[in-house]
């Protein structure tokens, strides 16, 4: 089985410690179940498809963009401010 490796502080450490033992699970169990709580359902992924296929169809039809990616990277960068 994979293994990952993550450096936490002392502090951190004594709270990821102290959360696994409130809910009576273990530091992997508690830490894994934290970790994946926030991943997308079936129906999320069902929905990204979805919106993504008419974009994927667009490209590969090969449309494209007039725009530099200066010019949209700028404009993302502006309709973030408004």
């Amino acid at each position: 089985m994979p293994q990952l490796l993550i450096d936490v502080s002392e502090d951190e450490l004594r709270r990821l410690k102290a959360g696994a033992a409130r809910k009576n699970k273990s530091l992997q169990d508690y830490i894994t179940e934290r970790a994946l709580a926030g991943a997308p359902d079936g129906n999320a992924l069902a929905d990204l498809a979805q919106f993504l296929e008419p974009r994927i169809s667009e490209a590969d039809s090969g449309a494209r963009s007039k725009h530099s990616i200066r010019e949209i990277a700028q404009n993302a960068r502006k309709a973030q401010t408004v």
